[in-house]
């Protein structure tokens, strides 16, 4: 079971494929991609339909919509009519998020509190106005791309499609994501065969990205760390890397990433108070208004914003410091508000003398985060070779596992996960966790972990299930407590055959039939894809499927992708 689609994620050499990047962001979304047959030709769209033409070449889209007309029509993007007396939908990207998981601050947000109320009007919930601006975004996308390639290359190409999401949302968005996808006709039956779509952290793509720039640079030599630091419009997600190989250019994850919700919307926030402030001394006169706003009265606003953002960039550097005694050689700024030149000039007055700030001109560090979902779909897919870009190894953001029993010992276990075992026919203890990774554990790239599972039976069953689940606590608990969550239901359909299974005849003479079967988890960083292995032989994908959890969106007969 790999990716989000059955089927291998490699392209054969008789096939063609053509790699997205999509870049839905809090304010701005961008898209970027490249035909398997020029992996190094990465291009980013543009042309969007836009009322004013000076808009419609830029690499970006606002994040927007605009509901009119009794049939759900709707203007997006750069599209929306400025002289509309309505308000368009904007921040719907942050309601995918459940309201008690975004931070206090935030949940007391006007922005918040006025996008839910115009989601709210539209009668959709959070995936399906997600779904109707990825839906426009698509076509147009793909328009482009047609454009730029013909028809007939197009559809004889199959689909790989990287989303980026950010690294410290909880681990149900990603389903939402699949879901909204979906909907969208992102996953729509092609020809060509199945679109595979898999997910990356918007700071690794950033990351990519940064390391294509930095290869061939030849003061760039093993041993030196880096921080990219993606400040884009809703989130600041920051990662740092150890360069463990220049040729080609190979990096690890030297500490656990980190980010918070302090990105360049909350200027919106804080300029908002700025006019309430002002607007008490206007007049109720029916007259144009227009407010000065000077540069004391923006600096705070500002400075806010700013010194959280290093307050984040210093916890990376102090991490670095304390794994390895050493400081990053750079700090680089990617994203939206990353090309701000006060926080630049904040961050440098911050850093060691002998840390170098990288911030890019123009449009790179916008578009940062969909040329690297691209070139991640393309080491997927074994086509990076030019590209010369690898990550060996990742930090855990979350831990995984299972729950299990065993016997019971009152020295270890809890007297409320006590229960009698009637199969064995003696004490055990319930809800004990054993974790496949834990949170900050070192993941080796697509290296294999397995994990032997018995059970026994009086009768043939009709199929084998088992729960994963996860925890964000640290250290991760010995026992399922309130820090841990279902992730989703592994169930594994194949008849077994049952008479040539070991038997076992417990105290009371009863005989139930031994199975044994192990699960196998492989991490390429950015994804958890399970095998199930019976009696030496792996299970085919069309006899397991994949449930997440309720609360995340079902993906059934798919593979778990999920945070680390």
């Amino acid at each position: 079971m790999s990716g989000f689609a059955d089927g291998d994620l490699s392209v054969s050499p008789d096939e063609h494929a053509i790699i997205i990047g999509i870049d839905f962001g809090t304010t701005f979304s961008g898209v970027s991609w490249a035909f398997s047959g020029q992996p190094n030709d990465i291009e980013v769209i543009t042309r969007w339909e836009a009322e004013l033409n000076y808009n419609s070449d830029t690499e970006k889209t606002p994040s927007t919509l605009f509901y009119h007309g009794p049939y759900g029509e709707a203007s997006w993007g750069y599209g929306i009519p400025a002289a509309t007396s309505a308000e368009p939908l904007k921040w719907f990207k942050l309601l995918l998020i459940d309201h008690q998981d975004l931070p206090r601050e935030l949940q007391s947000s006007a922005q918040i509190a006025t996008a839910r109320r115009l989601m709210s009007e539209t009668n959709m919930d959070p995936v399906d106005v997600i779904a109707g601006y990825l839906r426009r975004l698509w076509n147009h996308s793909i328009d482009c791309i047609t454009l730029s390639t013909g028809k007939e290359l197009v559809k004889m190409c199959k689909f790989h499609v990287v989303i980026t999401l950010p690294a410290i949302w909880p681990v149900y968005a990603k389903a939402r994501m699949t879901r909204a996808a979906q909907e969208a006709g992102i996953l729509e039956n092609r020809s060509a065969g199945d679109t595979v779509l898999s997910f990356i952290s918007e700071p690794e793509a950033a990351a990519l990205a940064t390391m294509r720039d930095l290869s061939n640079r030849p003061n760039i030599k093993p041993g030196d760390h880096f921080v990219v630091c993606d400040a884009g419009g809703g989130t600041v997600d920051l990662i740092s890397y150890e360069v463990t190989d220049t040729k080609p250019m190979v990096v690890r994850e030297a500490v656990k990433g980190n980010g918070g919700l302090c990105g360049g919307v909350f200027l919106d926030e804080g300029d908002a108070a700025v006019r309430v402030h002002h607007d008490r001394s206007f007049s109720s006169r029916d007259e144009k208004e227009t407010i000065t706003l000077n540069h004391s009265d923006l600096l705070p606003v500002f400075e806010t914003i700013s010194q959280q953002i290093i307050k984040l960039i210093q916890e990376q550097i102090d991490g670095i410091r304390a794994t390895s005694g050493k400081l990053p050689k750079y700090v680089i700024l990617v994203g939206g508000f990353g090309r701000c030149r006060f926080l630049s000039s904040r961050l440098q007055l911050a850093l060691d003398d002998t840390m170098e700030l990288l911030q890019s001109q123009g449009t790179r560090p916008w578009t940062a985060i969909c040329r690297g979902a691209v070139i991640q779909g393309l080491t997927r897919q074994n086509l990076g070779i030019g590209i010369s870009v690898r990550v060996s190894s990742r930090i855990a953001r979350m831990s995984y596992g299972v729950k299990f029993y065993t016997k019971f010992d009152p020295k270890l276990h809890r007297l409320k996960d006590k229960f009698w075992d009637e199969i064995e026919q003696e004490w055990k203890a319930k809800d004990q966790m054993e974790w496949y990774m834990k949170k900050g554990d070192d993941i080796a790239d697509k290296k294999p972990i397995r994990h032997k599972y018995h059970r026994r039976y009086l009768t043939a069953p009709s199929e084998i299930t088992k729960e994963l689940h996860f925890s964000a606590a640290s250290p991760a608990p010995k026992r399922a407590d309130s820090t841990t969550k279902r992730l989703c239901k592994i169930t594994w359909n194949r008849k077994v055959n049952f008479d040539t299974l070991p038997t076992f005849t417990n105290s009371l003479g009863r005989v139930y039939h031994h199975l044994v079967f192990e699960i196998e988890m492989i991490s390429d960083g950015t994804s958890l894809d399970f095998t199930i292995i019976h009696d030496g032989k792996r299970v085919g994908s069309k006899n397991v499927t994949v449930e997440f959890e309720p609360e995340g969106g079902e993906a059934s007969g798919r593979a778990v992708n999920a945070w680390l």
